[in-house]
């Protein structure tokens, strides 16, 4: 039982108590950490926007704000384990415990116990909300009666409430990837970044629209309701908000005779000015809360399926399939018997991409310099259909030869460098810093140590080879012996065995001298680890979308 008076007068007003001391300490727990969570991790959902680098770069970056989004997240647990034991200590001392006083305790009595406590849903509630929503629709003039925990209330208790599981258990997930997929699957922690991202994008959804308008906007609460920090409203907004409980709370404490009607026109009493401006703000938020909405809901939109796609031509029977087109440029070499030697896909549309392999979070753009992709495409890697997506992404800042050149001996070494992907022009020494390498627009390629000169392993008179090679071929200007001899003099310095994951991803001898190009010792020790290669190597079940095919599905 609280020891806080329900109802205080002060200045001649009363207030009446809605939460307790207790319960004001876990809110207040509740609004900093889910601020800091929603601050930290929808940066990260959107890193590749101009306000998600921004408001990520505040927090620290790469460094310490996926930290800050952790503790947040045991902050926010702590509470909720808290709150759990608070409500059945309050379940047992306020509706179980009486019952067992009064030798009525039976299943049937307990469930009729639990279902009355204040914020279960019941059968009054549905009533309410078919109020409300008749009233708010204009199409009855009956002003809904509410009570002290209603339907707004319950709503946004109850989203909270099933919404921590399930960022909590997807949140441990990735945050311990190394220790699940020991026990689960990779698909597992797919699965929990897509659940625990999009549960969070809810959550902040459902905050700004639904709790900011309750508690902030609305014309009883504007700019706030100060229940939260005191425990207490003015007699005003109890009843316009919980008419009900007003007049119960009156009763109770002996105060029947002076229980004030309920207002029925929020705007009656009141000068014209004051009416207009009143009607002016109503107005001015529905159409904010509108405009609100529509970029959320556009939002949730682009990240799920991609930026909306730009006016289609009308197709026409002697046309290719306009949408395709638009999207990749579709390369195929093929022999004089018509078998397939190679066939490429040239991304042209970066945007279409993102769209279809989900929440990527990689820029991906074509790289001008190398002349591998000039046949096997931007997306080389598709037999090794578990982990093709895996090798895939690493072809947007590594360049084909680091992977499929490799030392011949233990005494042969290469020279790596970074190359911009448009010039090609070598970058010495480029300030990765805290930024993923796709946002560099450059690539890692090795340098071959030939009689103490470095010589590119994408040479200008190889690149000059492969595109006459290309040339030949798309004419029909040479012979099938002689293109198997130009391949095999363009593929003479590739090594058959490429060079592993745990190559690269191990804390032993690596390929690749990590902090000598830019990686900071952080870094090189999240790519050193072995989880990754493990998990590879353990586990054939991923969760991967087609990225090739999308089109071409559709259009089926």
């Amino acid at each position: 039982m609280t020891t806080e008076p329900r109802i205080r007068e002060k200045n001649g007003e009363r207030f009446f108590l809605r939460l307790t001391l207790n319960q004001r300490i876990q809110h207040i727990v509740l609004i900093l950490s889910f601020s800091i969570l929603a601050l930290t991790g929808m940066p990260m959902k959107y890193f590749h926007s101009s306000w998600g680098a921004s408001l990520f770069a505040l927090f620290g970056g790469i460094v310490w704000a996926p930290i800050i989004h952790r503790v947040a997240a045991i902050v926010i647990l702590l509470m909720f384990f808290y709150h759990v034991i608070y409500v059945l200590v309050i379940a047992y001392t306020n509706f179980i415990r009486p019952l067992i006083k009064e030798k009525r305790f039976t299943f049937l009595n307990i469930v009729k116990a639990i279902l009355s406590m204040p914020m279960i849903p019941n059968a009054a509630d549905m009533r309410e909300a078919k109020e409300i929503l008749l009233y708010y629709f204009f199409i009855s003039n009956k002003k809904p009666v509410l009570v002290r925990f209603g339907v707004k209330e319950k709503f946004g208790y109850w989203a909270v409430f099933w919404g921590m599981p399930i960022l909590g258990i997807t949140g441990f997930f990735l945050w311990a990837e190394g220790i699940v997929t020991r026990y689960l699957p990779g698909i597992a922690i797919n699965i929990s970044y897509i659940a625990h991202s999009d549960e969070a994008l809810l959550a902040v959804t459902v905050i700004f629209i639904w709790h900011i308008y309750n508690t902030h906007i609305s014309l009883s609460k504007f700019p706030m309701g100060m229940s939260w920090f005191t425990g207490y409203e003015n007699e005003e907004e109890m009843m316009e908000e919980h008419y009900n409980f007003y007049v119960d709370t009156m009763k109770e404490e002996g105060l029947a005779a002076e229980i004030k009607e309920e207002e029925k026109d929020t705007f009656e009493g009141h000068s014209l000015l004051v009416r207009i401006l009143k009607k002016t703000y109503l107005v001015t938020l529905m159409f904010i809360l509108m405009l609100v909405t529509i970029s959320i809901a556009l939002t949730i939109y682009q990240t799920t399926f991609g930026h909306l796609p730009p006016p289609r031509e009308a197709a026409t029977p002697d046309k290719k399939s306009v949408k395709l087109e638009a999207f990749l440029e579709k390369i195929v070499l093929e022999d004089p018997d018509k078998e397939r030697l190679y066939r490429g896909y040239r991304i042209t549309m970066e945007k279409v991409l993102k769209g279809y392999y989900h929440n990527i979070a990689l820029k991906v753009e074509p790289d001008k310099r190398s002349h591998c992709i000039i046949c096997h495409g931007d997306f080389p890697h598709g037999e090794t259909k578990h982990i093709r997506a895996f090798l895939n992404m690493h072809n947007f800042y590594l360049a084909c030869e680091t992977c499929h050149i490799r030392p011949e001996d233990e005494a042969e070494t290469f020279v790596y460098r970074w190359y911009d992907i448009y010039s090609g022009d070598i970058i010495q020494n480029p300030a990765i810093g805290s930024k993923p390498t796709d946002e560099l627009d450059i690539k890692l390629i090795p340098f071959l140590i030939e009689k103490g000169k470095l010589i590119r392993a994408d040479s200008e008179e190889r690149i000059k080879l492969t595109k006459d090679f290309v040339r030949k071929v798309e004419k029909d200007e040479i012979s099938f012996e002689e293109e198997k001899k130009i391949l095999e003099k363009i593929h003479d310095h590739i090594n058959p065995q490429s060079i592993q994951c745990q190559e690269c991803h191990t804390r032993d001898r690596l390929i690749l001298p990590l902090a000598e190009i830019g990686y900071s010792e952080r870094r090189v020790g999240y790519i050193c680890s072995d989880e990754i290669s493990r998990m590879i190597r353990d586990y054939n079940l991923y969760s991967s979308p087609t990225l090739l095919k999308t089109w071409e599905d559709k259009d089926q």
